[in-house]
């Protein structure tokens, strides 16, 4: 899995404005809670489920978001918030258990931190940035306040992103650029327990 996680509107210039406090909001881990993404260049949705599945992994409790496609493929990934650290574990083809950090609380624009992984054979640095901070995000006539932007590059695979993080609510629009591809996913509708 390239992104990190795991949508089809009129988008509105960034509005920057001060954030508030928003520790640990940025995934809701609750049970039930579920989400539908528009994936257009497919013209697939994906449905996200929490489930009450949870794995414990380098210190931390990951909890299932049960990912369903209308082909019937579905994927299991497992994510966790602690220590102000939003991480997905990330399963390599010969089982071994990687962590991957793909948002952080009380950042600022312009910090970066990055993460090494294996997924199939070889290594890559996924390297992340605060593009933008606090501001507001219009997604299929959604309006989400205090944003957070973050830009991942993969430079060995050509391979960048921007996702946007809402209070709450979590992944609200992700748009990737491969070296051959581009593919945007955007939220239509969300259901939080």
């Amino acid at each position: 899995m390239v992104s990190s996680t795991c949508f089809i509107s009129s988008c509105t210039k960034d509005v920057i404005t001060p954030a508030g406090n928003t520790n640990g909001q940025y995934l809701n881990s609750n049970k039930g809670s579920s989400w539908v993404y528009a994936i257009d260049s497919a013209g697939n949705t994906s449905n996200v489920v929490v489930t009450d599945s949870t794995v414990m992994a380098f210190g931390k409790k990951f909890t299932n978001f049960h990912n369903t496609y209308p082909s019937g493929t579905v994927y299991r990934n497992f994510y966790s918030y602690q220590d102000g650290q939003y991480s997905i574990m990330i399963t390599s083809a010969a089982g071994t258990q990687q962590e991957l950090i793909y948002l952080k609380d009380n950042v600022k624009e312009g910090d970066k931190w990055s993460n090494t992984v294996t997924p199939v054979s070889t290594p890559l640095l996924y390297e992340y940035e605060v593009t933008g901070i606090g501001g507001t995000r219009m997604v299929n006539s959604l309006t989400f306040s205090d944003v957070v932007r973050v830009h991942c590059t993969i430079a060995s695979i050509n391979y960048q992103s921007d996702a946007y993080y809402a209070p709450k609510v979590g992944l609200i629009e992700l748009a990737e650029d491969y070296a051959t591809a581009k593919y945007s996913t955007k939220l239509k509708s969300y259901l939080l327990k």
